[in-house]
C-alpha cells in the first residue's frame, strides 16, 4: 500500500471501530464454518427424535444461524461506515493540499485530469476500505475453512440448492431498485464535485489572487458531506440486501434438510452428510468467485494510490498570513529573468512603479506582460534578479500577505457558478461593505445593469456566465477587482470586450477607484495607455526596449510607433 495513502488512513480512520468490525466479521465467519459440521453430528444422531421431544431446540439453531449472518451484515456496515468517514477526510484533506500547491506545480495537470483523481480515483480508495480489506481476510477463511470440511464429504444432490433461485432474483431486484436510486445521487454528487473542481482549477490564480482558499474548502466540505450521506443509505440497503439473501438462503437449506430426512429414514442417504455438504458447497463458490474480483480492485488500488499521492506531495505555498507593514507601495523589478521550461519569457527586465503611479505595459504577444503580473502576485518565482514591494523582497514574503494587498483583474472573464454577490464577495471580498459596493457598481454603472435583472444580485449565473455578455461578464470581474480598496492593482487587458462607451465608462472608473494607488495595466487599447503616468514597452523575448510617457515614445521608439499603429 502507498505510504501516503496508508498514513492518511490510519490518521483518520476510527481504527477502534473499524478493527471491531473486522473482527465481528471474522467471529460470524467462523461460527458459519463450524455451523454446518455441528448440524451434521447432530442430524446423524438421534435428530427425528430430538425435533419430536425437544422442538424448540429445532427453532433455535435457525436463530442462530440468522444471527450469525446478521452479525456478518453489521460487521459490514460498520466497516462500510468507517471506511466512507475515512475517505471524507482524506477528499477534505488532498483537496485542502491541492489549493495550498504552487501554480507551477498545479498547472502540470488538466483540470478534468484532477476531477478525475478526486472522483474515480476516490471510489476505488473507497471500495479498498470498505470491501478489499475485509472481504479478502474473511473469503480466504471460508475458502480454508470449507475446503478442509469439504475433502471429508462425498458429492451428494448440489443441485437441489438451484430451486431458491427464482426467489434470490426477486428479493435482488426489488432491494436493487432502491440501492439504484441512492447511487443516481450518489453519482450525481461525484459530478458536481468533478465540475466543481475542474472549474475552479482552471481558474486556480483568481482563486489565489483573492486569497480564496478557505472559502474553496468549505465550499467542497459541503459536498463531500453530502456525498457521505447518500453514501450511508447505499450501505444500509445492501447490508439489509445482504442479511436478506444470506439468512433466505441458509433457512432454506435447513428446509431442504428437512425434507430429506424422509430419505434417511428409507436408507437412502444419511441427511447430516447432505446438508452438510450443500452448506460447505455454498460457502465456497462465493468466496471463490469474490476473490478475483477483490484482486482486480486492489491492483487498481494501488495504481490510484500513488496517483493520489502525486496530488499531496505537490510543493506547497507558504501560508504565513500575518499582515506586514508596508511604508510604500512603489513595486520594482532589477534584472529579472524568467523562463517557462526551455523557454525565455522575460530576460533582465528592470523597471519601478512609484508608490501611487500609473504603469502601463505594452507590447507583441509573447512578449511577457501578463507573466510580469504573475510574479508580482507570486504564482512563479523569478530564475535571476528581484521583485520589491514597498522595499520589502517578495522572496521575503508568503504568497497570502503579497495577494492580500493586490487587486486583480485577470486576461480572462471568469465568473463562478453562483450568484452575482456570491461572485462579488468572493474571498478576500466577503468583509467589504455596502457603502464601498454601491460606489463600486455606481462608477462601473452596474447598478442599472443589476436592476433589470429580477432578482438583483442574488441573480444566478452558470460557470460560463450564460445570460451575459463577454462585456458584461468583463465589468463584473472588473467590479470583484475593485470592490476591495487594494493598495495595488494588477489589471490584465480589462476594457478587451468593451465597446468604445462602455470602454469609456469603465476606465473612468477605474481611474476613480484607483487613484493614488499603485497600478499596472496591461492594454492594447490607446485610450487606456494614453493616461498611464509611463508606458513600459517590451519586445519579444521579454526585453525592455524603453520606457516613458506617450509623447516622448511616439518621438522615439520605433517598437511603439508599431504597436499604437496596430492599436488603430
Amino acid at each position: 500500500m502507498n505510504k501516503s495513502i496508508t498514513d492518511l488512513v490510519f490518521k483518520y480512520m476510527n481504527k477502534s471501530r473499524f478493527i471491531f468490525g473486522l473482527l465481528l466479521g471474522l467471529f460470524s465467519s467462523l461460527v458459519a464454518l463450524i455451523l454446518p459440521s455441528f448440524l451434521g453430528e447432530f442430524i446423524d444422531g438421534a435428530f427425528l427424535q430430538i425435533i419430536s421431544d425437544h422442538p424448540s431446540q429445532l427453532l433455535g439453531f435457525v436463530v442462530l444461524v440468522v444471527v450469525v449472518y446478521f452479525l456478518q451484515a453489521y460487521s459490514g456496515y460498520l466497516i462500510g461506515v468507517e471506511g466512507g468517514k475515512t475517505l471524507n477526510q482524506i477528499q477534505k484533506y488532498t483537496y485542502e493540499r491541492l489549493l495550498k500547491s504552487e501554480v507551477s506545480e498545479l498547472e502540470l495537470f488538466k483540470s478534468g485530469d484532477l476531477a478525475s483523481r478526486f472522483t474515480n480515483d476516490m471510489s476505488i480508495i473507497l471500495r479498498f476500505l470498505t470491501s478489499v480489506i475485509s472481504g479478502s481476510l474473511m473469503n480466504i477463511i471460508m475458502i480454508v475453512g470449507s475446503l478442509f470440511f469439504l475433502i471429508r464429504i462425498s458429492f451428494v444432490m448440489t443441485l437441489l440448492t438451484l430451486s431458491i433461485l427464482p426467489v434470490l432474483l426477486f428479493l435482488i431486484a426489488f432491494i436493487n431498485n432502491k440501492v439504484e436510486n441512492s447511487y443516481v445521487k450518489f453519482q450525481e454528487t461525484q459530478g458536481d464535485i468533478s465540475s466543481t473542481i475542474s472549474h475552479r482549477f482552471s481558474h486556480i490564480r483568481l482563486v489565489k489572487s483573492f486569497n480564496g482558499e478557505s472559502e474553496e474548502e468549505n465550499r467542497l466540505g459541503r459536498v463531500f458531506n453530502q456525498l457521505l450521506f447518500y453514501y450511508r443509505q447505499i450501505i444500509v440497503l445492501t447490508s439489509i440486501q445482504g442479511a436478506v439473501l444470506s439468512s433466505l438462503i441458509m433457512s432454506f437449506i435447513v428446509l431442504i434438510v428437512v425434507v430429506a430426512a424422509v430419505q434417511v429414514n428409507q436408507g437412502l442417504m444419511t441427511v447430516g452428510t447432505l446438508l452438510t455438504f450443500m452448506i460447505y458447497v455454498t460457502q465456497l463458490i462465493e468466496p471463490v468467485t469474490e476473490m478475483s474480483t477483490l484482486a482486480t480492485e486492489y491492483a487498481e488500488f494501488r495504481s490510484v494510490a500513488s496517483r493520489l499521492s502525486e496530488l499531496i506531495d505537490l510543493v506547497k505555498e507558504e501560508e504565513d498570513t500575518l499582515q506586514q507593514d508596508f511604508p510604500t507601495f512603489e513595486i520594482s523589478l532589477h534584472e529579472v529573468n524568467f523562463s517557462y521550461a526551455d523557454n525565455q519569457v522575460l530576460e533582465n527586465v528592470t523597471f519601478k512603479v512609484e508608490d501611487g503611479e500609473h504603469l502601463a505595459i505594452v507590447g507583441p504577444s509573447g512578449a511577457g506582460k501578463s507573466t510580469i503580473l504573475s510574479l508580482l502576485l507570486k504564482f512563479y518565482q523569478p530564475s535571476e534578479g528581484t521583485i520589491q514591494i514597498g522595499n520589502r523582497n517578495l522572496a521575503s514574503l508568503t504568497p497570502a500577505q503579497i495577494r492580500s494587498l493586490i487587486g486583480f483583474v485577470p486576461q480572462t472573464n471568469t465568473l463562478f457558478q453562483g450568484t452575482i454577490r456570491e461572485n462579488l464577495f468572493y474571498g478576500k471580498n466577503k468583509y467589504v461593505d455596502k457603502a464601498r459596493l454601491d460606489t463600486v457598481l455606481d462608477a462601473l454603472e452596474l447598478d442599472k445593469l443589476i436592476v433589470q435583472f429580477p432578482n438583483g444580485l442574488e441573480t444566478v449565473v452558470s460557470e460560463k456566465g450564460t445570460g451575459l455578455s463577454e462585456g458584461q461578464k468583463q465589468r463584473f470581474s472588473i467590479a470583484r477587482a475593485l470592490l476591495l480598496d487594494s493598495p495595488i492593482y494588477l489589471i490584465d487587458e480589462a476594457t478587451s470586450n468593451l465597446d468604445s462607451v462602455t470602454e469609456s465608462i469603465t476606465n473612468q472608473a477605474i481611474e476613480n477607484l484607483t487613484r493614488d494607488k499603485t497600478r499596472i495595466t496591461i492594454a492594447h487599447r490607446l485610450n487606456t495607455i494614453k493616461g498611464a503616468d509611463k508606458i513600459l514597452v517590451l519586445d519579444r523575448g521579454g526585453r525592455v526596449v524603453d520606457c516613458g510617457d506617450h509623447e516622448t515614445l511616439l518621438n522615439r521608439s520605433e517598437l511603439y510607433q508599431d504597436l499604437i499603429n496596430h492599436f488603430h
